[in-house]
């Protein structure tokens, strides 16, 4: 008996082995396929939406190409990593009623590899034509889509879809009519005040701890969801626990780092008055040369310069005649395999010289001016401020725009996983 049940129990060990194995061999191409193209997906997020965090402090010169790319780089992971589970968990199962797909997990496997697929492409062709385009609207049209075709209207949250459609709507409504205010009141009270920069400075602590304070909050509330004793102390420990926070960041930042910063800014403007004056000095210089100058005199200095050139140029024919045979005896001792390298090395440098170029490098200053006579029109001729001011408002620029990669990093990653 005791012999009947363990072969019984073997056979179906091997029997659920068997099945197991097959399903994951089923559907083992589609785990390949989402990795490949989810990758895919996160690199079209981040020539994209990236962008919207840092065009701005990158078009006012607040900071570089390169540092705006390792700065976001850090600010999204730690947004993804800290509240990026909430918008996984909704793109995931909250906007279509998976429990239809019970039987048919493979379906849903299909359709949500599909949805990747088709917004991968979406973006690439976005990114192409340099089109910024909201890759949360590719994701969750391509789910709707696909859950329309594979099992119908009834199959859609369309009371979660509508909140999502709502925040597309009142979210540029919203920011806008908040940037519209800050800016105003930024213009009027501060930028166009007797002492701007004086004003600039108090504002800074101010704006510290409203920004990151609202963001600490966000942190533990996203956190809340996923620990029951966030959870348990609710609002009354989250919004007074992230204000708290940002309260203190404020004042280390108003007796620590705003003096650190007043120094750099003074000694910035006292460089750019220096280099002002010393051009200055350098051109009335040159014209005052030239206006000393005589026809005559200009006239033997051009043929006594072209006499030695005449010279300097015969001299170098005649050494450019030997350079060939003692370049073609140095490239005869160098073996084979040196050259190769030589040559691979070379090609290397020249290609990521080129991709540099092509990327990091690039002067988007210049590029926007070329493609656009309007936009150097506008900075040309744009009011213009206390420099000191505009100086210490690109730092806190700096700030925004990592809090607001860090918020991207908590929302849009997800849409790649």
């Amino acid at each position: 008996m005791n012999e009947q049940l363990i072969s019984f129990a073997a056979q179906s060990a091997r029997f659920l082995q068997d099945v197991t194995v097959d399903c994951c061999q089923q559907y083992f191409w589609m785990t390949i396929a989402a990795g490949i193209f989810g990758f895919l997906m996160a690199c079209g997020i981040g020539a994209n939406d990236v962008a919207n965090a840092f065009a701005t402090s990158v078009s006012a010169k607040s900071v570089t190409l390169k540092q705006a790319v390792v700065i976001a780089g850090i600010c999204e992971f730690l947004g993804a990593m800290l509240l990026g589970a909430s918008v996984t968990s909704t793109i995931k199962g909250k906007m279509i009623d998976t429990s239809l797909y019970a039987d048919e997990p493979g379906v849903l496997m299909y359709g949500m590899l599909t949805s990747l697929v088709a917004a991968s492409f979406i973006l690439a062709v976005a990114n192409y034509l340099a089109l910024p385009v909201s890759t949360t609207h590719t994701i969750v049209g391509s789910i709707v889509g696909f859950s329309l075709a594979a099992k119908g209207f009834s199959s859609i949250n369309w009371m979660e879809v509508g909140k999502i459609f709502i925040s597309w709507v009142a979210a540029p409504v919203i920011t806008g009519t908040a940037a519209a205010l800050f800016f105003w009141v930024t213009r009027k009270f501060i930028l166009l005040s007797e002492v701007p920069y004086k004003r600039a400075i108090t504002l800074y602590p101010f704006i510290i701890f409203i920004a990151i304070g609202i963001d600490l909050f966000m942190v533990f509330y996203k956190a809340g969801k996923n620990s029951p004793q966030i959870k348990e102390w609710g609002l009354k420990f989250m919004i007074p626990a992230g204000f708290c926070i940002s309260f203190f960041l404020a004042v280390v930042f108003h007796f620590l780092l705003s003096p650190y910063l007043q120094k750099r800014v003074e000694a910035k403007m006292e460089r750019l008055e220096k280099a002002k004056t010393d051009k200055e000095n350098e051109d009335v210089a040159h014209e005052n040369a030239e206006a000393g100058e005589g026809e005559e005199k200009k006239s033997a200095m051009m043929k006594k310069i072209l006499g030695e050139d005449g010279e300097e140029e015969k001299a170098e024919e005649q050494d450019g005649e030997e350079q060939p045979t003692d370049s073609k005896t140095t490239d005869a001792n160098i073996s084979r395999s040196e050259r190769i390298k030589k040559n691979m090395t070379a090609s290397f440098h020249k290609s990521m010289s080129k991709l540099g170029d092509a990327t990091i490098n690039r002067d988007i200053e210049a590029e926007a001016f070329a493609g656009s006579a309007k936009a150097k029109e506008m900075w040309e001729t744009g009011e213009e401020f206390d420099p000191r001011a505009e100086e210490m408002f690109s730092y806190l620029q700096v700030l925004t725009a990592c809090l607001l990669s860090f918020a991207h990093g908590a929302n849009d990653v997800a849409n790649a996983i």
